[in-house]
């Protein structure tokens, strides 16, 4: 009985040891099924990247400390410029302008091209580098920020700046200094009633700019090129060309290999909105992203990976002075140009889609054109697409006004001689050493103009958004002609509208091309032909 007793004494313990060590095994099997903990998992309240210090930045959903948000943008900068396929040594020049985007860029491409601490005998990829700023207070106003642009690059010694005002884009060179000539520098359209009445022409008119003494200088000539063009958009889009030609043709006179801009992705985003509403789909890939289109210089844009905000951020943090300059359309309603209202319409979509700039660049990354093998607009000196459905290339007309070119450029040169009896040289030659030009005859060195054959029809030539520009241009005049008829002193003031002469030069240009291979197209091999065996 009283082993009896004990053994049921006993039960109980057995049960609540068997169910406790069922109980630990059942915990151990969960804690074996559970992943393991990944180094990357996100700790609350510490920085996304590094885990180990307080979060001081914000950017869509991700949280950085100072340090690590600093270099993630410099990171993304140093990426795009060496993925480049840009040799060694080759040398650059930064087109600055002064607002977060370039000046972050002067920032992160001075860093750059110091020698690495750990690695000091490492050669640097790009050890010469230059800025060029392109003032454009004659139209903006805002004349003080070239002081400011000076202050910002003496910031870095043995950084070497150019400044060119954006009327010099009337010259084939940089040199200002020069008297004013619009007879070298511009080229009149015909302003004729039967040229503003035709549909599809912007014509060369046969003589200079009527009323050469309203252009008293390159400024007045650059105020009047604007102020033919009715439409904000036209404004805009030939401010723009002529900058970008500008900081290249200052490339090319230092023989730098590459152009850096700071269009970030923001800019991005807005522009493939705004040019694919423009027309220039074509044209979009070397718009936004890096490209060897333009002759002999690359162009890069590095910070197209960095949003516009963290920009502002990132110059804030690193206390970089920035220099804010008014534009066309400063105070202006939302309506008045395409760029605007693109402007305002992914804005609004990055307040409540903070994903929107990235997805549209980098889904606009994605596209390619074959625009590398299109001729160039002679206005934006983008590709043109031949065959955009609004009637095929007048080549004919073109091609008889370029076959000119050598009686044009010959009559000119012997009407202009100064032994022509003309009374600026008194009759006498150069040749004889009694005229103003004693090293030679004036007919041996015939002026850029006379190189731009008269009634050259430019229309046929441009892009299809320049076409838009063109007719914008033909608008204008026919609303300044009616004003003028109307009114009693119509003889007043500038009529005729007027462009550049690299226009007139880069269309006489392609004129020629297209006729010389007109004429040995006979004996080009073709090799796409299905004919051949």
């Amino acid at each position: 009985m009283v082993c009896d007793r004990d053994s049921d004494d006993d039960e109980p313990v057995a049960t609540a040891t068997t169910t406790a060590s069922t109980a630990e095994t059942a915990t151990a099997a969960t804690a074996a099924r559970r992943k393991p903990t990944s180094g990357r998992a996100l700790k609350q309240g510490l920085c996304n990247k590094c885990k180990a210090v307080k979060p001081s930045v914000m950017i869509k959903s991700a949280e950085f400390c100072r340090s690590c948000f600093l270099d993630s943008v410099a990171h993304r900068f140093r990426a795009n410029l060496s993925k480049s396929p840009l040799p060694e040594g080759s040398r650059l020049m930064l087109g600055l302008t002064g607002g977060a985007s370039s000046r972050v860029m002067l920032n992160a491409l001075a860093d750059f091209v110091k020698p690495l601490p750990a690695n000091v005998r490492k050669p640097v990829r790009f050890p010469y580098y230059r800025v060029c700023y392109v003032d454009q207070s004659a139209v903006l106003g805002n004349p003080d920020s070239l002081s400011q642009i000076r202050a910002m690059v003496d910031a870095y010694p043995g950084i070497e700046l150019t400044v060119v005002p954006i009327e010099s884009i009337l010259d084939a060179d940089s040199d200002t200094t020069t008297a004013f000539d619009p007879r070298e520098s511009l080229i009149a359209l015909d302003g004729s009633a039967d040229a503003i009445a035709a549909k599809a022409s912007l014509r060369v008119a046969g003589g200079p700019p009527a009323d050469l003494a309203a252009l008293a200088d390159r400024k007045t000539a650059l105020l009047h090129m604007l102020e033919s063009l009715g439409k904000m958009n036209s404004k805009e889009d030939v401010l723009s060309q002529w900058t970008l030609r500008l900081l290249l043709r200052e490339s090319r006179r230092f023989n730098c290999n590459a152009l850096l801009i700071g269009d970030n992705a923001t800019r991005v985003a807005i522009r493939v909105i705004a040019n694919t509403s423009k027309g220039r789909g074509l044209s979009l890939p070397a718009d936004i992203g890096d490209t060897p289109w333009h002759d002999g210089v690359y162009l890069l844009r590095p910070m197209r990976d960095v949003l516009a905000k963290e920009l502002g951020i990132y110059a804030h943090l690193m206390h970089l002075n920035t220099v804010v300059h008014p534009t066309l359309t400063t105070k202006l309603p939302l309506k008045t140009s395409i760029n605007h209202i693109s402007e305002d319409f992914i804005m609004g979509l990055e307040k409540t889609f903070s994903a929107t700039v990235s997805t549209v660049a980098r889904t606009a990354f994605k596209i390619n054109t074959d625009y590398m093998d299109k001729k160039t607009c002679p206005l934006c000196e983008g590709p043109v697409d031949e065959f955009d459905g609004f009637g095929a290339l007048k080549l004919s007309d073109g091609i008889a006004a370029a076959s000119s070119l050598t009686e044009a450029s010959s009559s000119t040169t012997s009407s202009n001689c100064c032994g022509s009896g003309s009374e600026d040289a008194g009759g006498a030659c150069c040749q004889t050493g009694q005229g103003p030009n004693t090293a030679g005859c004036c007919s041996s060195t015939p002026s850029r103009s006379a190189a731009i054959p008269a009634g050259i029809d430019l229309f046929p030539l441009l892009c299809y958004a320049c076409r838009n520009v063109a007719r914008d241009i033909k608008a204008e005049q026919q609303r300044q002609a009616a004003t003028a008829s109307n009114e009693s002193s119509a003889g007043q003031g500038l009529r005729s509208a007027i462009l550049p002469a690299y226009v007139g030069r880069a269309a006489a240009q392609r004129m020629s091309r297209d006729k010389m291979r007109e004429q040995i197209s006979d004996f080009l091999l073709d090799g796409e032909s299905d004919d051949e065996p």
